[in-house]
């Protein structure tokens, strides 16, 4: 409810904001928006030292932080430059003695002033749907507590697999971050926000199936013995790391920080090859494998 109530405010502000600023203020917006977006990634490398000599982020997030800089920068030089010439238009309608803005270019931009709020909200509701669903998934893989139950798979499973998954024990932050993904979800803006979200329904189906291979050493190890999955542990760079001692020591102590502060873990999460193998590794059908062993 909470979400649903901010959000119409939300869009309520920005149809009034761009009802006073016009349209093509509003316009100019989003054009600078969409092109900040398209070359943040290409100039990231721009910003990314920032990051790299400060430490304010791991090193695993220095590309995503470097991007997001970047695309902020931009985004304030395109927009402030818009806003400076859209200004001297207004000034000299003004001179002549018009409107700086006509009634069709004020009502226009309070239409497309509270379509930029939907936007806003949405990507704002999605991020913190991600972020939900990651740190959900971490806390339910990492749930030291005995098996509980037998799982039944949700689809595209149809039959249960013989083998018990941990009861997830969830910390105050997980509960609260759990409630929130449910009250987004039973907001207005759910829909939206399940359409639009990066994460699709089989991205989330495969989150479910590795917390259920982490969270169960026998499916684990099982698991382990897949030819895929031999196949992309024998990557020299997996192999690098399964051999480091001190990494070792993190995984089993759970210390996430010092895992993606790690300088080989993020040059492997930033690889494109190991990318393309993990996605192509689709774990509901390698346990649908393991459910036909006798």
């Amino acid at each position: 409810m909470i979400f649903t109530i901010v959000g119409i405010l939300a869009i309520l502000l920005l149809g009034v904001v761009g009802w006073m600023r016009g349209a093509l203020r509003i316009l100019s917006s989003f054009a600078a928006l969409l092109v900040a977006g398209f070359l943040a990634g290409p100039l990231k490398i721009l910003t990314e030292w920032i990051f790299t000599v400060t430490h304010w982020l791991p090193l695993s997030l220095v590309p995503l932080g470097g991007m997001l800089l970047t695309g902020l920068l931009l985004f304030i030089v395109f927009e402030s430059w818009a806003a400076w010439y859209l200004k001297r238009r207004e000034k000299a309608r003004q001179a002549q003695e018009l409107a700086p803005r006509t009634d069709v270019e004020s009502w226009t931009g309070a239409i497309l002033g509270a379509a930029w709020g939907v936007c806003l909200v949405s990507l704002v509701l999605i991020g913190i749907d991600l972020i939900a669903v990651a740190d959900l998934a971490v806390a339910k893989a990492a749930s030291p507590h005995p098996p509980k139950a037998k799982v039944a798979f949700s689809n595209p499973y149809d039959r249960p697999l013989p083998t018990p998954m941990p009861t997830p024990v969830l910390d105050d932050t997980d509960k609260k971050l759990e409630a929130m993904q449910k009250d987004i979800q039973d907001s207005i803006f759910g829909g939206i926000v399940h359409q639009a979200s990066p994460l699709d329904d089989a991205g989330r189906q495969t989150l479910d199936d590795l917390t259920l291979v982490l969270g169960d050493p026998v499916l684990f190890d099982k698991f382990q013995q897949l030819a895929p999955v031999k196949t992309l542990a024998q990557d020299p760079k997996l192999v690098a790391l399964s051999q480091d001692p001190q990494v070792a020591r993190w995984v089993r102590s759970q210390d996430y920080g010092h895992l993606l502060d790690d300088s080989k873990i993020a040059d492997m999460l930033n690889d494109p090859d190991i990318y393309r193998k993990c996605r192509d590794l689709h774990v509901g059908v390698l346990l649908k494998q393991i459910e036909a062993q006798p």
